[in-house]
């Protein structure tokens, strides 16, 4: 699980450009759908528009509850569903504004939930055609599931950026809610670190340890299945253990002396033995770097 600081610039301006490419679309979309007895229902959803759509996470789930106590609510549910068609005004690559512009100002380079998979971003500038242009992104999972809550379907901080096996294999409709799941925009504190322990000779297994005996880390952690599937990275653990038997706690000091005449960091020293990146902020950048760092901290290789 990675960290997302709304507060960082080209988060805010993935904001307000997210705003800008929906509104207009959201409210003709709204008007054409408006039709005698839904007036009551729509005026509140077009009053709330912007909280809708940019809205922080507490803010998203206050206007659900507001909106699905409507009286009408649930006679006008395929219109509100019309409205925020997710695939026609999100994931369509004709769209001038959508999910591969969204995924490139947010720049969130592997997988929020399990930080295994690049989820990079890849235009084509060259191309002439709006739809050609766009190669590959992340997926958007929806943290309030969209078949629950679809007037947030094209919420920004409802969309994380996702590998394909964390959102439709995985979590999929799975209903989170606020206080009970970590939510990538709000905890900042991942209260989980990965360990070890040898079940024999020759034999590692991953563990996960819960810091502060928290009920959000325990769901959110049992849902994406993280212990299930970091297991398949054995080969990643064991050879982090064998750079700690061979060289003890001094793997970056031996690196560093071997090249005096090159003068890096250490954080650049850590980025070059192990592929990844030891600073929380970073760690969406490479695949598996939380799990490297919390392993090599353990090991000894890593001080804090």
């Amino acid at each position: 699980m990675i960290y997302i600081n709304p507060n960082q610039q080209h988060i805010q301006e993935a904001k307000d450009a997210h705003y800008n490419g929906m509104i207009s679309k959201i409210k003709k979309k709204l008007n054409k759908e408006r039709v005698r007895g839904t007036k009551p229902l729509f005026d509140k959803i077009e009053s709330n528009l912007k909280e809708i759509l940019i809205g922080e996470p507490k803010q998203l789930e206050e206007i659900h509850l507001d909106i699905i106590n409507q009286p009408s609510y649930n006679r006008f549910i395929k219109r509100i569903r019309r409205i925020f068609n997710y695939n026609i005004y999100f994931v369509s690559k004709e769209n001038e504004y959508g999910a591969y512009e969204m995924s490139k100002k947010i720049n969130i380079n592997s997988c929020t939930y399990c930080n295994r998979m690049y989820t990079k971003t890849v235009l084509n500038d060259e191309e002439i055609e709006q739809k050609n242009k766009k190669i590959t992104r992340p997926e958007f999972d929806h943290w309030f599931s969209q078949k629950d809550h679809p007037i947030l379907s094209l919420s920004f901080f409802n969309l994380i950026p996702s590998c394909t096996i964390c959102n439709s294999v995985i979590k999929r409709d799975i209903e989170f809610k606020l206080g009970k799941y970590i939510h990538p925009y709000i905890d900042s504190e991942i209260n989980f670190k990965f360990s070890y322990k040898l079940n024999s000779l020759s034999e590692y297994e991953f563990k996960i340890k819960n810091k502060n005996n928290c009920v959000k880390t325990d769901n959110t952690v049992k849902a994406f299945k993280l212990k299930e599937i970091y297991e398949t990275h054995e080969d990643e653990l064991i050879d982090l253990i064998k750079i700690q038997e061979k060289y003890t706690d001094r793997y970056l000091e031996i690196l560093d002396n071997t090249f005096p005449n090159i003068h890096i960091s250490k954080e650049e020293a850590y980025r070059l033995a192990f592929g990844t990146f030891p600073n929380e902020e970073d760690f969406h950048k490479r695949p598996l770097s939380r799990m490297k760092r919390d392993i090599l901290k353990e090991l000894g290789v890593l001080k804090e």
